[in-house]
């Protein structure tokens, strides 16, 4: 039998309703597509080779497409159309891991990828939604840095305890840009260095996290060692969480800067081995309110002449 035609009507041998005659169908029955290099329904559509071009079996048209139509995606390793993103997603027998390699289904395209691309390197995998995305779903962020091109829920970063990098990799997850940035692009939030987030309110409020402040210059969280210097020195204040350079003063609340730790504090410290202390001798500091900015002293001031209370770590008339 010669190959069925492919003009003006397109048909495709077909033998399953006698097994000894071969009659030319316009639409191949399921499970079968019509495939046009022998003209023939087939269960699975050729295969890339020498001689063949990659085809897709679509299900909407019961034939072997080398393009996917939009709104579906196609499958290199499966050799189909499918028409949900999950699909996408690659199973863990084959994979042969704990399921953490993925694919994407591609609208640029209309194929399934293990990296997303889009028009421009402008598209991130999405695993929220299994596609991918220019702009990443809420609460992940398009990693821009490690080349892995997906949305992931905590941006590249490494840091030592006090928040300086220590790694490759320095990032942190914008909710503005739903991605991965070295700078925060809403001028109201600071760089976290703990959650790898740009937060309105630095973190330090429970006993989770430690405690950092908002560096308006840097706009980063940071320790309050890290606090500036110029032009002035400042100290990390725990009710706004931010480095100021004098600490809070009320008629029902006050907190004095402590050079020490760079922190505005409720009660002076005693420091043994402390930096400006002599060696193995311990320092008390007294909170000095005599100046109207509330700072710790060694020695409290002469004019007029005050005294270090012991209990309080306050000076006093």
């Amino acid at each position: 039998m010669s190959l069925c035609p492919a003009y003006p009507t397109p048909l495709w041998s077909y033998d399953g309703f006698n097994k000894t005659v071969m009659l030319c169908v316009s639409v191949c029955p399921s499970p079968y597509f019509g495939e046009d290099y022998q003209r023939t329904c087939v269960t699975a559509c050729p295969r890339n080779t020498s001689t063949h071009a990659q085809t897709y079996a679509y299900d909407g048209t019961r034939r072997c497409l080398l393009q996917c139509p939009s709104g579906t995606w196609a499958d290199y390793i499966d050799g189909v159309c499918y028409h949900y993103p999950i699909n996408c997603t690659l199973p863990c027998w084959y994979t042969n891991s704990s399921c953490t390699t993925y694919r994407w289904a591609d609208n640029y395209n209309n194929t399934c990828v293990y990296k997303c691309a889009g028009n421009n390197y402008n598209e991130y995998g999405d695993n929220l939604t299994q596609t991918c995305t220019g702009r990443c779903s809420l609460l992940s962020y398009a990693d821009n840095y490690t080349g892995t091109r997906i949305c992931v829920q905590r941006c590249p970063g490494t840091y030592n305890s006090q928040g300086v990098v220590n790694g490759l990799y320095d990032s942190y997850g914008d909710n503005y840009t739903q991605s991965c940035v070295l700078y925060c692009q809403d001028p109201n939030t600071y760089a976290d260095w703990q959650l790898s987030l740009c937060l309105t309110r630095c973190m330090g409020d429970d006993a989770i996290w430690q405690p950092t402040y908002a560096n308006i210059f840097t706009m980063r969280c940071v320790v309050s060692l890290f606090c500036p210097t110029v032009p002035d020195l400042y100290f990390g204040e725990n009710i706004t969480r931010t480095c100021q350079p004098a600490c809070p003063y009320t008629n029902t609340y006050v907190s004095f800067a402590d050079n020490i730790t760079r922190a505005c504090i409720p009660q002076c410290y005693n420091f043994t081995n402390a930096t400006n202390a002599p060696q193995n001798t311990s320092t008390r500091f007294y909170g000095d309110l005599s100046t109207k900015r509330p700072v710790c002293v060694i020695a409290c001031p002469q004019a007029p002449r005050q005294f270090g209370r012991n209990d309080t770590n306050r000076c006093v008339d």
